[in-house]
């Protein structure tokens, strides 16, 4: 055995999956915006009061700013564990940031949009948890991403 050849292969492993990780951000950062809102800059958008909802955070309503936020997370992990940080984002519909001032930590906790998460449900080739045709939050039979909603039938 050649610990030269065992190097060589680590590094082409890892140069490609250094490939695949940059490709996913970026396909995450091209997912879509929210439709509610009128873009006026990167950080600066109007919506209208019967689109706020019971949330009027402005950073709920910023999908790109929450794509930012995951893909951050993501460079964050090591890469052998970006998938499960995918999937544990898109299963708490959450994200905690950290920042620091000095000796002071302080901990936010973003909750994701519910379209966000389902763009990135649908990203990650997992099923939806609300209906596409009822928008209900159904029990669903099927396996992937090809389901049946127990409610409408479709």
């Amino acid at each position: 055995m050649n610990v030269d050849s065992i190097r060589k292969e680590t590094e082409r492993h890892a140069e490609a999956m250094k490939e695949l990780l940059g490709q996913l951000k970026t396909h995450i950062l091209a997912l879509p915006d929210n439709p509610r809102i009128n873009r006026i800059a990167p950080r600066c958008f109007t919506i209208s009061s019967k689109d706020i909802g019971s949330n009027w955070s402005v950073e709920h309503h910023d999908f790109k700013r929450q794509y930012e936020l995951i893909v951050k997370e993501l460079e964050a992990c090591e890469t052998a564990n970006v998938f499960n940080k995918l999937q544990k984002i898109i299963s708490e519909s959450k994200i905690v940031t950290s920042t620091t001032s000095g000796y002071l930590r302080t901990n936010h906790t973003l909750n994701l949009h519910p379209d966000v998460v389902s763009h990135l449900r649908k990203l990650a080739n997992m099923p939806p948890t609300n209906c596409p045709a009822c928008h209900g939050e159904r029990e669903w039979a099927g396996e992937g991403i090809k389901a049946i909603c127990y409610f409408c039938g479709k």
